[in-house]
């Protein structure tokens, strides 16, 4: 039960602020904190939670995060994105899906400054992109200005782990 609470408050602990040590130790994520973290948003048809958010020797900020998206047969799909100023880096972990990435996006609009993406724009898909499908152990590397949607979950849920790579410090989200 104690170690539960200790992982409940790393959890749930500001991230901001929650970079390296100072003595210059490493920060880990403990794979039980990855399951606290996808058990509070089971039922959601979709989930991005932000584990940690670190500034990186006053470089670049790195937020790692954890998503889980259901599956899509009997619901819409989401938009098509573009993130203006992060990499993201996708290691899926369990389930399958299609992804698109690159081309153009259709009926492209601004989005207001998002606090885990930065800015963005939104699509209602990606005209031309690449087409791909997703599994255990894939890992997709998307750099910034390159359209991104999902268009189909075929497993029940897909699980990933996002890191973005924000040298430009727009990413603000705490939790």
């Amino acid at each position: 039960m104690k170690r539960l609470w200790i992982a409940l408050l790393l959890v749930a602990m500001p991230a901001a602020g929650a970079g390296l040590a100072a003595d210059g130790s490493a920060v880990d994520i403990r794979g039980a904190d990855i399951d606290i973290a996808l058990q509070r948003t089971a039922s959601e048809p979709e989930s991005d939670q932000v584990l940690r958010v670190m500034n990186i020797d006053n470089q670049f900020n790195l937020n790692v995060s954890i998503v889980h998206r259901a599956r899509t047969a009997s619901r819409p799909i989401g938009p098509a994105a573009m993130h203006s100023d992060v990499t993201e880096i996708f290691h899926f972990i369990s389930g399958t899906g299609t992804l698109v990435t690159g081309g153009s996006l259709e009926a492209p609009q601004q989005v207001a400054q998002h606090p885990v993406y930065g800015p963005s724009i939104l699509g209602t898909r990606i005209l031309n992109g690449h087409i791909r499908g997703v599994g255990p152990g894939d890992v997709v590397i998307i750099p910034p200005d390159t359209p991104i949607q999902f268009t189909e979950i075929n497993s029940g849920e897909l699980v990933y782990l996002v890191l973005r790579v924000d040298p430009h410090k727009v990413i603000t989200a705490t939790k």
